[in-house]
């Protein structure tokens, strides 16, 4: 749908991600060649380049419709994360998990020895994280369990 409404140039970037797909465009070595217009050497780059002038105003929430960052790695995903929230103008507030360990009946347990810091920087995937960094203006993605049984 959004291709539709796109660019010259976001028409031949999905069709060089559609050609990647069907196994064109990919070198006899298995890699993949990229054009020079797509490489940024740093994150404030890239950031500037998707988010621009989010350091100066608040975004209004229609500002990120169109905007997105894909990375194949969370860590990645949390760095960017990082550094495009330290460019938002507002104070930032941080919200901590309800954290405990819960063991079987009748199985002895050292759960009062593990410290709830620890608990919280587990960094598992599918987890929410045990500190959640937000500010004002900056998108949310809220899900909710309805069967937590």
């Amino acid at each position: 749908m959004r291709l539709s409404h796109s660019t010259m140039k976001e028409h031949l970037f999905a069709n060089w991600l559609l050609d990647i797909g069907h196994d064109r465009n990919i070198d006899n070595n298995g890699t993949i060649p990229f054009d020079g217009e797509m490489r940024v050497h740093d994150y404030n780059t890239l950031i500037h380049y998707i988010y621009p002038n989010i350091d100066k105003l608040l975004p209004p929430p229609s500002y990120f419709l169109d905007r997105i960052l894909l990375t194949p790695r969370n860590c990645d995903v949390d760095d960017l994360n990082k550094a495009i929230l330290n460019r938002f103008p507002r104070k930032e507030s941080i919200f901590y998990s309800a954290d405990a360990l819960e063991t079987e009946p009748g199985v002895y347990s050292d759960s009062h020895n593990v410290p709830v810091k620890y608990l919280r920087s587990i960094e598992a995937s599918g987890l929410p994280p045990g500190e959640l960094h937000v500010k004002e203006g900056c998108p949310l993605i809220l899900l909710w369990n309805l069967a937590p049984a």
